[in-house]
């Protein structure tokens, strides 16, 4: 028996591998959009302008502005983090595999705020903001917390 049902996908175009089911594309991880044609990633990219804190024992010890951009990392679950003025979180991230809005921040040593300083954490997007906190290392001083918090 011929069947005269018109495909859906006849005229679907799903972009980076995205499959079409019933006139609906599916998206490959990373990518979103009634096409797949945005990188999921993308929402995040600008310029963010927060405050970093680090911290002893629960207790404030230094706070400052400090301004951020985010843009696209070597492959597509990665950000390039590039810090201003102190340049101290300068480092790519890692997208979690659960395509929410949180990431890592892997492990990296630089010599920002006076000396080699080993940095590690984790964030979250929210929108137009973004948390991170981790722990730095700073060598020959300990171990302190830091936390970020800005808007873009």
């Amino acid at each position: 028996m011929i069947s005269c049902a018109k495909d859906p996908c006849k005229d679907v175009v799903c972009l980076n591998d995205g499959t079409c089911l019933d006139g609906t594309c599916l998206c490959e991880d990373w990518y979103e959009g009634v096409d797949c044609g945005t990188e999921e990633r993308a929402k995040y990219y600008g310029t963010y302008n927060g405050t970093l804190t680090l911290s002893q024992g629960g207790q404030p010890i230094q706070s400052a502005p400090f301004v951020m951009t985010i843009s696209g990392g070597t492959s597509i679950n990665k950000l390039q983090f590039i810090g201003t003025g102190t340049n101290a979180l300068d480092s790519e991230a890692s997208l979690t595999v659960t395509k929410n809005s949180d990431f890592t921040l892997p492990s990296f040593t630089n010599s920002a705020l006076g000396g080699p300083a080993t940095w590690s954490g984790a964030g979250t997007f929210n929108g137009s903001e973004v948390s991170m906190s981790g722990q730095v290392d700073f060598t020959g001083v300990g171990i302190l917390d830091w936390t970020y918090t800005a808007t873009k």
